[in-house]
């Protein structure tokens, strides 16, 4: 809810409903003017302009916060949607439905979702969207699995994870027609230095950690890696 804006504040007024991106834009480079917040041209780190990480951006988890450009890092909240709701919007539901954009899912593939905390979830079920992909997911935490298992996402278990989602991915493909084009995966990082996955395989994350990667192995096994930080403003609806 905005309490009081400043004077060249001219999109917002005191008692708007609003949304507040987990990114804020400069409003002043192309990347901002694009939606690409994270990619701001005018900031010295990745990381500046993004509340909870850089101490330019204090107070996300007060009552109350000073939004910077707040014509742009502000988004109107429509009737209908509630404070629950809004909340994931500033950050977790736009960031899972990134990546799955990033993996570029195509329908009839199988998908697995490693870690299925907040954004794990939302991930699994931006690619289950249309109910023509196969979902599964692994967490060491048992519960999160259980809970994941409710809303359609089959848990894989035990040591052998690949050959579980294998034996998914098949059991998949026989119980539609025309088969399908492969394995996808919501990947976070593989230590090894030998890439995971089989020919045509796309993996996607944030890893934490530099990852060695056999370049001639990932060639020829025509593997796609896509990681990055997530611009919420282009990822919300207009």
């Amino acid at each position: 809810m905005v309490v009081d804006t400043g004077g060249q504040v001219t999109r917002f007024k005191p008692g708007d409903r609003v949304l507040v991106p987990a990114s804020a834009g400069c409003t002043l480079c192309r990347s901002c003017a694009a939606g690409f917040t994270a990619r701001c041209e005018r900031a010295k780190s990745s990381t500046e302009l993004c509340y909870g990480v850089s101490p330019q951006l204090p107070g996300s988890q007060a009552q109350a916060l000073a939004v910077p450009y707040a014509d742009v890092n502000l988004v109107h909240l429509p009737e209908g949607i509630s404070d629950e709701a809004a909340v994931v919007l500033t950050d977790n539901a736009p960031t899972a439905w990134y990546g799955c954009r990033r993996a570029r899912i195509q329908p009839g593939e199988t998908v697995l979702v490693i870690g299925l905390g907040p954004v794990g979830l939302m991930a699994a079920q931006s690619a289950l969207r249309d109910g023509r992909r196969a979902g599964a997911g692994t967490d060491l935490v048992a519960e999160r699995c259980a809970f994941a298992a409710t809303l359609g996402v089959e848990p894989v278990e035990g040591e052998d994870a690949r050959t579980a989602v294998r034996d998914i991915d098949r059991r998949t493909r026989a119980g539609r027609r025309g088969g399908g084009r492969g394995l996808g995966r919501h990947h976070r990082s593989r230590p090894q230095g030998r890439p995971a996955g089989r020919p045509g395989q796309r993996h996607r994350g944030q890893p934490q950690q530099g990852v060695p990667i056999h370049m001639g192995l990932a060639q020829v096994k025509e593997l796609e890696f896509a990681i990055g930080l997530c611009s919420i403003h282009y990822e919300l609806p207009p």
